[in-house]
């Protein structure tokens, strides 16, 4: 068979009479213009049918009512982090198609035109792909879609850059909802779907289509109530159970740990909205914090306030840095310190009659030190402790209850406060001293690169020794590699900088604000202790433990001294 009798034989498969008819249309939304109306798809696909002669052939009708960028509620095998997310598997109509079409239920498919069918290239290649691969023709009822040249290339040709066209649009459409979303928040109006869980929408006068959020205040207390428990400790599965024991009227919501965890992320709630952290439903990625766009702070619509937002933040980062953090039941870890020695306790778990202990052998991390020569130390955890919590209770009730010991436990704490910041302020001399001289290392280093440049200049054809170009060239990469190295060490040296200066520029307590301050934070132990649920209490404890406790030096013989943060 030549090539003519192929280009023929591929037009009248085209027109061949099928055995079944499938026919999809495509609408945004029920409200969609009457020109692309499904009413109207319908009747020029059926007028289409009946032009060909195949008004008797049976068809099946798939139909979608959404835009090709919109997720099904029902498919959850497809999330954010999905690097292809093409919108065929995320509508439904067209997913049967592509269901059928594998059983060879018809032989061809009729649309009204190409961006019914897909408006994201991608998409339109995987349909027409998957649907040649089954020998199933793709037709199109509208006038100038349907390309019926003699020469099979001019009708991929022209396949294509129709399809092309549709994504053009889809993109154009795109574009102008993005520049409009991007002047709606910064303009502090809702950037479009459904207000978040603790507000309402309310349209703007002057623009009905346009809304602000507002409180709705039966949402936003529980929305509160779930920074307060899971700033107090509680896991998102914990509050998912309070709130369905303690909110009555919340029952016809789906709570979920998402759920919960979706409104611990938004920081809409502290009366800022933030739009643009990822992309729509064809590209779902997250986009980098930079791309981040931001409304103005608004008083009317900020449910928490900015320091419980921050505490919700240094929990998540805690769990990011150590799953365990929380959950542990060594709820001293990382606190406890030798008397003896000036280490850390160590904690593990047995598994036998000794249970969990914390322990110090006495092995100096510092090889200039002197090594203690003194037996390995155990101690049981619970045993330490009931000693700590027993101690912070006393501790809270002689600051009710005896103004002189109060007296004398402020005064302690300013001790400690100064002697902490002379060592910060000796830390940040020494980080100082260390950026000044890398600034004058990479003085040299730009100095030296510069010779280097002017030498491979020169000797690149005027001098003759190829073995020293080559030599200065290897220095030129390894100084270029230094510098780099020194510019991030530097950063880091900042970095280092700033959180001294923000430890330093923290302001001394006055007595009664540091009273109200210890009295606030020690007053829900004993509720804590009397907690029923043991991984509940563990994780407060935990949380308050870490929050106000910097290090307790313990002796072997169990006398404890707390430094507080």
């Amino acid at each position: 068979m030549n090539n003519l009798q192929l280009k023929e034989s591929s037009i009248s498969d085209m027109n061949s009479l099928p055995k079944n008819i499938a026919i999809y249309t495509r609408v945004s939304t029920e409200k969609q213009d009457s020109n692309n109306s499904k009413a109207n798809q319908l009747e020029s696909i059926k007028q289409y049918i009946n032009n060909q002669g195949w008004s008797d052939v049976p068809y099946e009708i798939y139909s979608d009512t959404q835009s090709a960028s919109i997720t099904s509620n029902s498919l959850d095998m497809y999330n954010d982090s999905d690097a292809m997310n093409p919108s065929i598997f995320l509508r439904d109509g067209l997913r049967r198609l592509i269901y059928d079409a594998n059983y060879k239920k018809f032989d061809k498919l009729i649309v009204y035109s190409h961006d019914r069918l897909s408006r994201d290239i991608y998409e339109g290649l995987l349909i027409k792909h998957t649907l040649k691969k089954l020998n199933i023709d793709i037709l199109y009822s509208k006038a100038g879609e349907q390309i019926n040249s003699e020469n099979q290339s001019i009708n991929n040709f022209f396949e294509n850059m129709l399809s092309n066209i549709a994504a053009l649009e889809s993109s154009i459409i795109g574009g102008r909802v993005l520049i409009g979303n991007r002047h709606n928040i910064l303009n502090n109006i809702w950037a479009g779907g459904p207000a978040p869980y603790g507000y309402k929408l309310i349209a703007l006068p002057s623009n009905r289509k346009k809304s602000k959020l507002s409180i709705y205040a039966p949402e936003a207390r529980v929305v509160k109530k779930i920074f307060e428990l899971y700033t107090t400790g509680y896991t998102p599965k914990d509050i998912v159970q309070f709130i369905k024991s303690e909110y009555s009227y919340n029952k016809d919501r789906l709570w979920t740990i998402n759920s919960i965890k979706s409104i611990l992320n938004n920081p809409v709630y502290t009366g800022t909205m933030v739009w643009n952290k990822k992309g729509g439903k064809r590209n779902p990625r997250k986009h980098p914090i930079d791309e981040y766009v931001y409304s103005k702070f608004d008083e009317n619509i900020r449910i928490i306030d900015e320091k419980l937002w921050k505490k919700s933040l240094n929990i998540r980062k805690l769990q990011d840095e150590n799953p365990k953090f929380l959950s542990t039941a060594f709820l001293l870890q990382g606190m406890l310190v030798c008397k003896s020695c000036g280490n850390y306790l160590t904690s593990k778990n047995h598994g036998n009659s000794s249970g969990r202990v914390y322990f110090c052998s006495h092995n100096n991390k510092d090889k200039f030190s002197k090594k203690i020569n003194a037996p390995t130390i155990t101690m049981k955890a619970s045993l330490i402790h009931n000693i700590v919590f027993k101690e912070l209770l006393n501790l809270y009730k002689s600051i009710l209850s005896i103004p002189a010991f109060f007296d004398e436990f402020y005064s302690n704490y300013l001790n400690k406060l100064k002697e902490k910041n002379n060592n910060l302020l000796v830390q940040k001399d020494e980080i100082e001293s260390n950026i000044n001289h890398c600034d004058d290392i990479l003085m040299k280093c730009s100095s030296e690169i510069s010779r280097l440049l002017e030498l491979t200049n020169v000797m690149s054809k005027d001098i003759a020794d190829i073995d020293y170009h080559e030599k200065n060239l290897l220095l030129l990469d390894s100084i270029k590699e230094f510098k780099t190295s020194l510019i991030l060490s530097k950063s880091q040296l900042n970095d280092d900088l700033n959180k001294i200066n923000r430890k330093l520029s923290k302001s001394i307590p006055s007595k009664a604000c540091f009273k109200d301050y210890v009295v606030n934070t020690l007053n829900p132990i004993e509720d804590i202790l009397s907690q029923e649920n043991s991984k509940i209490k563990n994780r407060c404890l935990r949380l308050l433990l870490h929050e106000i406790i910097d290090k307790i030096i313990i002796s072997e013989t169990f006398e404890i001294e707390i430094i507080f943060k």
